[in-house]
């Protein structure tokens, strides 16, 4: 993309449009795959077990959580809390979903991932592991960026990001009229302590003055 062209890219708010979508899609996807496992906890089970990775025991509880682990990440990427660390876990999960078809495919089993419903064995010509790993990359592509640029329109974090500004503000011109008495120059102190001091010593000076004009008059009427 030339200077200019990203300039005005920039400028119209193409970065904030971009990051909207992103986020709204990887919600939308972590929501629909998670409700839909969740409508079927037996078959979000049955697929974690046909991976063959871990014991029984494991599969299903990885099966029975992993639904409402998907629509926690949809709910916080939907409303925009925490955005950049909800999207690094939804790419650690993600890597974890593309590892595991991955080693499917390299062990040679036929099985359906799963990813939004369904799952288990299927029939050899029936997998399809190229197009599910695609598309799992593509949904990392959207956490990638959203880790690079989380603070999106439309999201609490914004909202947060932009009430904190004029409090820090706010605080500061506080802190700023606080110092201005520390910051009072030597050279104004001093001066208005001789001030003081010379205000002070011309008045006892007229009272000693009128103290020896009224003893003179006293000798003299004597």
């Amino acid at each position: 993309m030339g200077r200019p062209l990203r300039e005005s890219f920039v400028r119209w708010g193409g970065f904030d449009a971009v990051g909207l979508l992103c986020r709204l899609a990887l919600a939308a996807v972590w929501l629909s795959s998670g409700l839909i496992k969740a409508a079927d906890p037996r078959a979000a089970q049955v697929a974690v077990r046909a991976y063959q990775i871990f014991p029984s025991s494991v599969s299903d509880l990885i099966g029975a959580t992993l639904p409402y682990l998907e629509i926690g990440l949809g709910l916080l990427l939907l409303l925009g809390v925490a955005t950049r660390w909800v999207a690094a876990m939804s790419a650690a999960v993600l890597v974890l979903f593309v590892a595991g078809v991955a080693s499917a495919a390299l062990r040679g089993l036929s099985i359906d991932c799963g990813c939004f419903g369904g799952g288990g064995q299927v029939a050899p010509g029936d997998t399809g592991y190229a197009a599910e790993v695609l598309r799992d990359i593509g949904f990392l592509a959207l956490a990638v960026f959203l880790i690079l640029r989380p603070r999106t329109p439309w999201s609490v974090d914004r909202l947060a990001a932009g009430l904190a500004v004029p409090a820090a503000d706010h605080a500061d011109h506080y802190l700023d009229d606080a110092d201005l008495g520390d910051h009072i120059p030597d050279d104004d102190v001093d001066s208005g302590t001789d001030d003081g001091a010379d205000h002070m010593a011309d008045h006892n000076g007229r009272s000693r003055s009128r103290l020896d004009d009224g003893s003179t008059q006293n000798r003299r009427s004597s």
